[in-house]
Order: C-alpha cells, then structure tokens, then sequence
C-alpha cells in the first residue's frame, strides 16, 4: 500500500523542509511513495507542484500528529 503525505517530516505542518524531503526522495535512485501525491507510480513535476500547491495555497500549520493520541 502507497501512503503519500504532504508533510514529508512530520513536523510544523507543510514547509521548506518538506520541500528539501521531496527533493531528496526525487533524485533518489529508488522508488518510494511517499512523495508521489497522484499515485501513478513516478515522482515528477506534477507531484512537487501538488506539494508547491499546499505549501503557499491553502497553507498547512499543524501536523497531524498533534492530532494523534
């Protein structure tokens, strides 16, 4: 099973070090879900505008394990 996620790091919702996490995953060698935000099995522009997208669109503060138990 795939699991992408917006915040890369879990840590202070969707920031510059996610996008430093993305970039990492992209020019790794090896495959890995993570970033691949529309699941069509490669990570490439349209994942990293997505990503750009959340980042100064709608903005995201908080992660989700501040909301986990």
């Amino acid at each position: 099973m795939t699991v992408a996620t917006f915040d890369q790091n879990g840590m202070g919702g969707v920031d510059g070090a996610d996008i430093v996490a993305w970039l990492g995953d992209r020019f790794d060698a090896d495959y890995e879900g993570r970033p691949d935000f529309n699941f069509d099995g490669q990570v490439d522009a349209r994942d990293v505008v997505a990503l750009l997208g959340v980042r100064f669109g709608s903005g995201s503060y908080a992660s989700s394990g501040s909301y986990c138990p």
